[in-house]
């Protein structure tokens, strides 16, 4: 792996989700507004500073320390132990606040190890803590979050698409799926499909599919890139996704 990524990871927060931490309620249901919360490697600090300083006391940094206070009195603290990145993974791993939603009961942390990493979530009233797979999207009442895993690295295994919902203090997995050229009459040409939320309105979410410009060696022949859209929606017997492309 690249040594540039050996760093621990921090995040950017969508504009919504940092407005989000000055709010002592969430969006309202029913509405489109979803929280989501991205890779950003290029502000590596800057972004948790920001957070931190509109948690209002919820979370704070003392050196290598990343604390973390719930709402029955107990803290949790995370320890940096990363001086030794650039040597191999044995002493590399390192913290992050990637979102704090007091709206959802949440805190997002993401451990960064010397290659790859783990998001966990936080339900902060207790601390109980719930590991997911890869960057959340959360819903607008905040009991669900879409999982779009679009790493080609295979540093974060899961699968391409996972509904993941609250159960009291925990979350867990509703609903996965790996959609194929099958699915959608286009080919990924490889990496897993990339999605991005355009709506989210009560148990149906509009997706945007989207696959790059591609070149086939063995055919010498390109293919340009699409987006289309695609719907999830919840029924009464589970979740559907719906993302076949029309013919061009």
């Amino acid at each position: 792996m690249n040594s540039a990524f050996r760093l621990p990871i921090l995040v950017f927060l969508a504009p919504l989700a940092l407005a989000a931490c000055d709010s002592a309620t969430g969006p309202e249901s029913g509405t489109s507004e979803t929280v989501a919360v991205e890779p950003d490697y290029h502000n590596m600090g800057a972004k948790e500073v920001a957070l931190i300083a509109h948690s209002h006391g919820r979370a704070r940094r003392v050196g290598d320390d990343l604390i973390i206070a719930f709402s029955n009195g107990q803290t949790r603290t995370f320890h940096n132990d990363n001086k030794g990145c650039e040597d191999g993974p044995d002493s590399c791993d390192s913290f992050v606040l990637a979102a704090d939603l007091p709206q959802f009961h949440w805190f997002l942390v993401y451990e960064g190890f010397y290659e790859g990493g783990r998001f966990t979530l936080y339900d902060d009233r207790g601390g109980l803590p719930t590991e997911i797979p890869y960057w959340p999207v959360f819903s607008p009442d905040g009991q669900r979050i879409l999982i779009q895993n679009d790493d080609v690295s295979s540093e974060f295994p899961g699968d391409n698409l996972e509904i993941w919902r609250r159960q009291g203090a925990k979350a867990v997995r509703e609903w996965s799926a790996n959609p194929d050229a099958g699915d959608t009459g286009v080919s990924q040409g490889g990496p897993p499909y990339h999605s991005e939320v355009q709506r989210w309105r009560g148990d149906r979410v509009a997706l945007i599919f989207s696959v790059p410009d591609a070149y086939d060696l063995k055919t010498r022949t390109s293919a340009s890139g699409r987006k289309w859209t695609a719907t999830l929606t919840r029924q009464a017997d589970g979740w559907h996704l719906n993302a076949r492309a029309p013919k061009q």
